[in-house]
């Protein structure tokens, strides 16, 4: 599968329920859709290469984290039960890049990383009702988590040595949010805010052809810290 795969999946998965949740006109289901960005930090990240007889090299010693402004979107199905809501979310999260050139030991080091991912999310949220100017809202205080799919491009090197690479890790989410959603009348809703989420990958073992000769890397579980905002419209059965 591709990149947008499993993001494509669950998007028909979304329009199936939408279809079926309409049919049976069931009061207090939701579906939505959301963008947003984040300031996207990978922290810890370090790719050892086993070059045999027992010695390892980190193919990234200089640099110990990247960054890069992320967009994303995402699809959303839940249940409003007035004070509160629960809902199921899948998100992908564009893709992001980062460069180093670093000067050490008589050479210059080129780090170039590109990487993307597809979260699915399950979370709740308080949603107290309030006016402001006349008009009405709701808050948003919540919480969630969920499983997350990060595909890596990784390149390191200079005159004396390159490696290069791609795969996959697999990961889990913990995030809070903080916002408020605009009653539009008409069963449809404007939401809005900020929200805070990290995710820690597992280690990822593989091999790279180098020259013919299959070294094995790992790269160590990287940590994320994402911050940023979002906006959304959901539609109200």
């Amino acid at each position: 599968m591709n990149k947008f795969s499993k993001f494509g999946v669950a998007a028909v998965l979304a329009a199936s329920i939408t279809s079926s949740a309409v049919a049976v006109n069931l009061d207090g289901f939701f579906i939505g859709a959301q963008i947003g960005a984040n300031k996207s930090k990978m922290n810890n990240f370090d790719k050892i290469v086993d070059i045999g007889g027992g010695i390892t090299r980190n193919a990234n010693p200089m640099t110990d984290s990247y960054s890069d402004i992320v967009p994303n979107l995402g699809l959303k199905i839940g249940y409003d039960f007035d004070i509160a809501r629960a809902y199921g979310l899948v998100r992908h999260n564009f893709e992001a890049e980062d460069n180093s050139n670093i000067y050490n030991n008589m050479e210059y080091w080129k780090t170039n990383i590109n990487w993307s991912s597809n979260d699915f999310i399950l979370g709740a949220d308080f949603t107290p009702k309030f006016s402001l100017f006349n008009q009405n809202f709701k808050g948003i205080l919540g919480l969630y988590t969920g499983y997350s799919i990060l595909d890596v491009d990784f390149s390191f090197g200079s005159s004396i040595a390159s490696l290069s690479h791609s795969y996959s890790q697999n990961g889990f989410i913990f995030g809070a949010k903080l916002g408020a959603i605009y009653d539009l009348k008409d069963k449809g809703e404007l939401e809005f805010g900020f929200k805070f989420d990290q995710i820690s990958y597992k280690d990822k073992t593989d091999g790279i052809d180098a020259g013919g000769v299959i070294l094995t890397t790992t790269a160590k579980g990287a940590k994320f810290t994402n911050t940023g905002l979002f906006v959304g419209y959901n539609y109200k059965f």
